[in-house]
């Protein structure tokens, strides 16, 4: 069975209260990419993720950003 990743509560208030916007994108319901964004400035990931996957690649994100960022 697939382990599925769930969003981290703590990476989530973080990328909120540090104005990142993180969310899918899609043409065809079918292939989504993964929008970051802070301010004015914005990045599209470079993996394709299907729906069953999509979720688990946001959750990914939000904690790589917490990680890289938060060195308390």
């Amino acid at each position: 069975m697939r382990k599925i990743k769930v969003l981290c509560p703590k990476a989530v208030q973080w990328a909120i209260a540090n104005d990142f916007y993180i969310y899918p994108v899609t043409e065809d319901n079918l292939i989504y990419n993964i929008i970051v964004e802070k301010g004015n400035k914005k990045a599209m990931l470079q993996e394709k993720y299907n729906k069953k996957t999509v979720h688990e690649g946001i959750a990914e994100v939000y904690s790589k950003l917490y990680k890289k960022h938060n060195t308390k």
